[in-house]
């Protein structure tokens, strides 16, 4: 059980950062994150999206 929680919470997080990996290429996404102001995040939001990544 303990090991497909693991897979199951690593497949979340990969799934999350492909996420805002789009949403810093520009991808028309931006309703869904970052309080959904912009379809299109800005810059400042977008290198929010590339610190969530790494972290």
């Amino acid at each position: 059980m303990t090991t497909f929680a693991a897979i199951a919470a690593t497949v979340v997080l990969g799934l999350l950062a492909v996420f805002q990996l789009a949403l810093v290429a520009g991808a028309p996404l931006g309703h869904f994150a970052w309080g959904g102001q912009s379809r299109v995040l800005p810059t400042r939001l977008r290198i929010g999206s590339v610190v969530s990544i790494v972290i």
